[in-house]
């Protein structure tokens, strides 16, 4: 199992970044990332294959507890197919967890955040 470390694909401006876990396979976590709860405006993209699995965005405060995070409808961002999805919540870290469910699993999960 590797843990896919995020990576700063663009400033967008003075207030909007885009990260990315590149390349998640069935075997795979996305490492965390810090990111001010200032920016509390996200959204998450989801492309690739995903043959069975699941990835969930989750969240956490402290980098230690972490809990799925919800979409601006209430429920948990934890997605089985290509999508995209606006984060209802904030938190100070954030990560991908995966079940380890699909086969031949490979996504890239883009993270877009900026201060509204």
């Amino acid at each position: 199992m590797a843990e896919i470390t995020p990576t700063l694909q663009q400033k967008i401006d003075q207030r909007s970044y885009e990260y990315l876990w590149e390349q998640i396979n069935e075997d795979d976590e996305g490492a965390s990332i810090q990111i001010l709860p200032a920016y509390a405006d996200k959204s998450v993209h989801f492309y690739g294959t995903f043959n069975g699995g699941t990835l969930t965005l989750e969240h956490s405060m402290d980098n230690t507890n972490w809990t799925s995070a919800i979409d601006t409808g209430g429920d948990a961002i934890a997605v089985t197919a290509v999508g995209s999805v606006w984060v209802g919540t904030n938190a100070r870290y954030w990560r991908i967890a995966n079940d380890n469910a699909g086969t031949t699993e490979d996504v890239d999960v883009y993270l877009i955040v900026g201060v509204g």
